[in-house]
């Protein structure tokens, strides 16, 4: 159904009186005196390279949609930002009326920490400033300097026609913000790393829109009067590298260390399927992965993949391993993999690409989804028989109308020669040979059993857990138990400290980022009981509010 703007214009008045009814927040809200007024806002435009999306807006109903629909909230003020200079602008104006400030790149935050009600978004998706440096002194290979708003896609485009690599995610859309300053891993990271191993410089704005430029030589701070300081304080730069976006500053740029291309990349695919005509036949294809896991060459890398869905009449949910190897592959790393594709006989193959952007170019990802996400991060040994009856069992009873599934990113290699205090990612990373997420989806039209999901996903993750030990930050649960150490181990302390001297005040706050006040929490609570009230009711108005 078409979306006109006086339809969205109504849907969007009744959240706002909705969600003003439930949620009490200390920020300034539009309702309040305290709200700039329609000029104040517009000189604060007319200031900025970019521009300012209100609520109403016809593009605003196309930025506001997070890839996890499901969590999507209603910023009022969407700051277009396209310089540094506008992001500076944009902390100064919020500041000085008392807005809550939420910072986003691409939207793809599992569990919406980018977004919220009532919020000025700092919308970072128009900073594309990308330049190559293949002369670089810092690294021999050469560096880039990327604005947080392109996307892997685009970067990948612009390294491979400078004959380079760059570390990087799968999914073409994400940017290197919230990615990088989670961690980032990816399907090469056997070879080179994390993202938070290849960063030599960030860019950011700090909670008084003083520029800040942190390397692991120290600090630079240039102030609004123009007046420049520098130290050798490494410890910005250390919590940058893990320590999650949205709560140190607005990271503006990232120059991330390029590598020379390999001389090729090879994928390997191989499909299995979980039952056929209703009896297991998939566990031992599993364990067979499993086991070749802990002594895999470290040219391998890539996914291990399961969905609880019908494949045909026949066959019920795939196990798919999706594996790239970085660099021309040897008789000896082809056949490690023989007792794999021994098994998937009918279904393998060998595909090869003379770059790694080639390869990445065959990534399809989906535009949105609706669930709930939870993550472990598992060592080989971690992958016991009961881990398989575990999640096998999850797919093909999954809660009534929704499906079960995880993504295992594989790690280890080149990830587990960092020291666990190296950067500030939980330290389990340094010994964990995959990140696995798993997921409960489900439906729009199916969003009234939506706590019967979530509570479903919730038990579900706290029993993944104890399989493995920490979480991936960016790829958690919505309602974690133990956060903190969840997400940072020992490292939480040390990066609580250091947002303390960044943001004194707690101005930059997102859900369990460092700094969260957890006493908050029921605004996130109310806020999203109030959206399903909003979509009931636009239900009954004929209103379309999602795609």
């Amino acid at each position: 159904m078409a979306r006109s703007a006086g339809d969205f214009n109504l849907a969007v008045y009744l959240l706002v009186v909705i969600v003003e009814v439930t949620v009490v927040e200390s920020f300034c809200k539009p309702s309040e005196a305290c709200w700039p007024t329609s000029g104040t806002i517009a000189a604060f435009e007319n200031s900025l390279t970019g521009s300012i999306v209100e609520r109403g807006d016809a593009k605003y109903e196309d930025l506001v949609i997070m890839k996890n629909a499901r969590t999507t909230k209603y910023p009022t003020l969407m700051v277009l930002v396209k310089t540094t200079e506008d992001v500076q602008k944009s902390i100064r104006f919020a500041r000085t009326h008392d807005i809550r400030i939420t910072i986003q790149s691409s939207g793809h935050d599992f569990i919406g920490r980018s977004t919220d009600d009532f919020s000025l978004q700092i919308n970072m998706a128009e900073m594309k400033d990308v330049a190559v440096d293949l002369s670089s002194a810092r690294h021999s290979d050469g560096e880039i300097t990327v604005g947080s708003g392109c996307s892997w896609k685009e970067i990948y485009q612009e390294v491979d026609t400078n004959g380079r690599v760059i570390l990087g995610g799968s999914t073409h859309t994400v940017s290197p913000g919230g990615y990088t300053l989670g961690g980032g891993h990816s399907p090469v990271s056997r070879t080179l790393g994390l993202a938070v191993d290849n960063v030599l410089e960030f860019e950011m704005v700090d909670v008084d829109g003083n520029l800040v430029k942190s390397t692991s030589g120290g600090t630079d701070i240039t102030f609004e009067n123009g007046t420049t300081t520098s130290n050798s304080d490494a410890e910005l730069f250390w919590a940058l590298r893990g320590g999650g976006g949205g709560t140190f500053g607005v990271v503006t740029k990232f120059i991330f260390k390029l590598h020379q291309p390999p001389s090729q990349v090879v994928k390997f695919y191989c499909g299995y399927a979980l039952l056929a005509y209703g009896q297991v036949i998939g566990k031992n294809m599993i364990k067979t992965f499993i086991s070749l896991i802990k002594d895999l060459p470290t040219e391998w890398g890539g996914y291990f993949i399961l969905i609880g869905s019908p494949i045909s009449s026949i066959y019920f949910g795939p196990i798919m391993f999706v594996l790239n190897h970085y660099g021309t592959m040897t008789n000896e790393h082809k056949l490690y993999l023989e007792p794999l594709y021994n098994l998937c006989a009918d279904d393998h193959n060998f595909t090869e690409f003379d770059s790694f952007w080639k390869y990445e170019e065959t990534i399809v990802e989906e535009e949105y989804t609706w669930l709930y996400t939870f993550n472990t991060l598992m060592s080989a040994d971690d992958f016991t028989d009961d881990w398989v009856n575990f999640v096998t069992d999850q797919m093909t009873n999954p809660p009534a109308g929704s499906t079960f599934g995880c993504t295992g990113t594989l790690i280890g290699g080149k990830v587990k020669e960092i020291g666990k205090q190296e950067t500030s990612v939980h330290p389990a990373f340094r010994s964990t040979d995959m990140s696995l997420t798993c997921y409960v989806a489900w439906s729009y039209e199916t969003r009234h059993l939506d706590n019967r999901y979530v509570d479903a996903a919730k038990s579900l993750g706290r029993k993944l857990q104890t399989y493995g030990r920490g979480v991936y930050v960016n790829e958690p649960a919505a309602d974690p138990t133990n956060w903190k150490s969840d997400f940072w181990g020992d490292n939480y302390d040390k990066l609580y400290e250091i947002k303390k001297k960044w943001d004194p005040a707690g101005q930059l706050q997102c859900r369990y980022c460092v700094g969260y006040v957890e006493s908050g929490n029921s605004a996130d609570q109310t806020t999203f009981s109030a959206f399903w009230m909003f979509c009931e009711m636009s239900v009954i108005l004929g209103l379309t509010v999602l795609p």
